[in-house]
């Protein structure tokens, strides 16, 4: 059995590996304390345990391959995504690896390994997560552990529509939408349902898109939605704030 004060004496593969102590807990128990450096070897590392009354027995630690990340895409997403899907690129990934956070407002929903070198992983953020670089920690079934950050940026909103109520069959009307979080070059306007039709728009600030707006003769007479979305996967409804009336 093991006696208190044994000693480990590594005989093939240590380089890289040292032992911090070893504390006796039993005859049938130790616990080994190392520490492993970037140059340790993938592999089995045997060592001797020698006994005080030189009693000797052998074993081996085996060493596995540190993760590494080299990219996550993407890696800007904005409050209130859902089912959002990030690809992460890397290296020595194993089969059981998982994604955790302990970011408020971010959910993990799944861990997908592809690959030795890619996995996918779901997430929800939550609408009223707090913007900014969030933490996400991908631990590997050897309890290694790689860290990257995710950036999360304010959802677009919107407050109004300046003039809101026009007719059946107008064509060319320009109309300014109101609110936050609006992209130059980047955010996308839509209304939900075709009989509005977008001639063209400029976004020009954060909070103020100017739109040109034709109408349908033939679209249903009532309150309509602005639908505006960014590329980070962010979106913002204003709800009913254009009215179309009958000719």
């Amino acid at each position: 059995g093991f006696l208190n004060n044994c000693k480990i004496e590594f005989i093939e593969g240590g380089n890289g590996i040292t032992v911090k102590s070893v504390n006796f807990k039993s005859l049938q128990e130790i616990n080994i304390f190392v520490d492993v450096s970037f140059r340790a070897l993938a592999g089995d590392a045997k060592f001797n345990l020698i006994n005080p009354d030189s009693g000797t027995t052998s074993g081996k630690i085996t060493v596995v391959a540190k993760m590494n990340i080299n990219s996550i895409t993407p890696s800007v997403i904005a409050q209130g995504v859902t089912g959002l899907e990030i690809k992460i690129t890397g290296n020595n990934f194993d089969k059981n690896c998982k994604a955790e956070t302990k970011e408020e407002g971010i959910i993990v929903n799944g861990t997908y390994v592809l690959s030795q070198s890619e996995m996918v992983i779901n997430i929800n953020v939550n609408e009223s997560a707090k913007t900014g670089n969030k933490e996400v920690n991908i631990i590997s079934a050897n309890s290694g552990v790689c860290k990257f950050n995710l950036t999360v940026n304010p959802r677009p909103f919107v407050t109004s529509v300046v003039p809101n109520e026009f007719y059946q069959g107008q064509s060319s009307k320009t109309i300014t939408i109101l609110g936050g979080n609006f992209v130059m070059k980047e955010s996308k306007l839509n209304f939900n349902t075709s009989g509005i039709i977008i001639n063209s728009y400029e976004v020009k600030s954060t909070g103020n898109i100017v739109v040109d707006i034709s109408i349908s003769d033939k679209i249903e007479s009532k309150q309509y939605d602005v639908i505006i979305s960014n590329q980070d996967g962010g979106e913002g409804i204003g709800k009913n704030l254009l009215m179309i009336n009958l000719k």
